[in-house]
């Protein structure tokens, strides 16, 4: 019903919906209205979270009819890893995974409810694209622990079903990609501009400061973690650019100069040089980012 927050860098997101379950009463005792220990408990967990909230909406047990139905309303907070190895044209899937609390699956499955199951048009995630339509399965999860029993064997292993819904959000491409890195290509190009000015290293020293900044800015958006994601293998290549172009512009000159003399082949050399380095630049990068689209 409701994305709260999505945090990235904290790899979480806390959001709102709405759970019901259908039953058969004579079947199976879902709420653990038989067994005291259970009678005051909400019957599900969500998994690798936190339930913040739960309110009862409606409650209806018809024995007549042999006939269960329960709502609730559920605000809650789930630990996720997200791949942030495309970071900015990263897509994810938002994963509520719901088991019940006591019931193992030789007790209890679930069966999503397809038809009636759907994303509200309020939700919505800056930054994200949301595509309209929810992933719903079931899944087996197994529990390989005792947990410290002593009346439990060893080997024993209980198997819990697993209702998950998934939303797949994803960025916006090419856009995306132009306002993250248009700092980095402005500060490339400024570097490519700086030997036609007096004192190119203003503009070289400026250009590695900007890209450096850059980075800063993009490592607060990421998570730790031991990949190299898109956007810093961009922010590097822009850096490793703007580095070889400053020792180009240190180096040439001196080489062409030595003798107090510029040829006309020596300025033609110089010349061909920034112009192949800019090539290389613009047939990189446009190479990058399409793989990266791709």
């Amino acid at each position: 019903d409701r994305v709260e927050e999505l945090d990235i860098k904290k790899s979480s997101w806390s959001y709102e919906f709405y759970l019901w379950f259908k039953w058969k009463p004579s079947e199976i005792d879902l709420l653990g209205t038989h067994h005291e220990k259970f009678q005051n408990e909400v019957p599900f967990n969500i998994i690798n979270g936190e339930i913040t909230s739960v309110d009862l909406i409606e409650k209806q047990i018809d024995s007549n009819q042999d006939r269960g139905y329960i709502q609730y309303q559920v605000k809650a907070k789930t630990t996720q890893f997200f791949d942030v190895r495309l970071f900015p044209i990263d897509e994810h899937y938002l994963i509520v995974p719901i088991e019940h609390k006591w019931l193992d699956r030789s007790e209890v499955i679930f069966m999503p409810d397809t038809t009636n199951s759907k994303l509200s048009s309020r939700v919505m995630i800056p930054g994200y694209t949301l595509e309209k339509s929810l992933k719903l399965i079931e899944k087996v999860h197994a529990y390989q622990s005792t947990r410290g029993n002593p009346l439990l064997a060893e080997e024993h292993k209980e198997n819990f079903s697993q209702f998950r819904a998934g939303i797949k959000i994803n960025k916006n491409g090419l856009s995306d990609i132009l306002k993250l890195f248009l700092i980095n290509f402005i500060a490339v190009i400024v570097t490519f501009i700086a030997p036609f000015s007096p004192d190119p290293s203003r503009y070289t020293v400026g250009a590695i400061f900007t890209t450096a900044g850059a980075n800063y800015v993009l490592s607060s958006k990421l998570p730790a973690s031991h990949v190299y994601t898109f956007a810093e293998i961009m922010n590097t290549y822009c850096s490793i650019v703007i580095i070889i172009m400053m020792a180009l512009l240190a180096i040439v000159p001196t080489v062409i100069l030595k003798d107090g003399k510029t040829e006309l082949l020596e300025k033609k050399l110089n010349n061909s040089i920034m112009v192949t380095m800019f090539i290389l630049f613009i047939t990189t990068t446009i190479l990058l980012n399409w793989a990266a689209l791709h």
